[in-house]
């Protein structure tokens, strides 16, 4: 006697649920990319089968003359793009699922350290503007996008570099470390050097240290 294999889908109730943990399919990700997408990177703090959270991702970067290789946001959940370039006047989009608290997010971008958002505050039409609005394309509830603007600024070529680290709170850093941690990304980024590293095991006796 043979037995059949038994298939269980990720949706329950007619696609209204999950029959796994939603965070593992309700994931961050660039809907949009003013330029060209040169790097993405998502940390969800996902827990495995057993109830572990799984954290693999963190931010190291370095400031000439302040400090080298450093950490930040282990253990937080963060989404980091990097594009090169302006082909559009459209923003870029970075999906923002809801199982991040939309009210205590943290937007550091080439141009500038943005907090307290509102969601669908408006446009005040400022230069490299950002904003956090519902997402237009699913139901409510279901996630936020946040819109990252590029405008031309003085010196900005077709090769140069952007990038939009999304972070579910501030890890306790205050807004000084966090304009210094923007002067940080920025010349990672700017040295074609991804600030995203692997932080955790990938394998059942893992790897060496950091």
């Amino acid at each position: 006697m043979m037995l059949g294999t038994v298939r269980t889908s990720l949706l329950s109730n007619y696609g209204q649920g999950y029959n796994v943990a939603a965070n593992l399919v309700e994931r961050a990700y660039p809907r949009a990319v003013q330029g060209e997408l040169m790097h993405f990177a998502y940390e969800g703090l996902v827990p495995d089968r057993a109830g572990e959270v799984m954290s693999y991702h963190a931010i190291r970067a370095s400031l000439a003359n302040q400090f080298n290789d450093r950490e930040f946001f282990r253990n937080n959940k963060f989404a980091f793009l990097a594009w090169r370039g302006r082909t559009s006047d459209a923003p870029t989009e970075i999906y923002v699922p809801r199982h991040m608290d939309p009210t205590q997010l943290v937007v550091v971008t080439d141009a500038g350290v943005h907090k307290n958002l509102t969601v669908n505050a408006g446009l005040n039409q400022s230069d490299n503007e950002v904003a956090l609005i519902t997402d237009p394309n699913k139901q409510a509830g279901s996630g936020h996008l946040v819109l990252v603007w590029d405008d031309i600024d003085s010196g900005e070529t077709d090769s140069s570099y952007h990038f939009a680290l999304v972070v579910d709170g501030n890890a306790g850093l205050s807004d000084a470390d966090l304009n210094t941690l923007q002067q940080a990304l920025a010349q990672s980024v700017n040295n074609e050097k991804s600030p995203v590293y692997l932080v955790h095991s990938m394998t059942h006796d893992g790897y060496p240290g950091d």
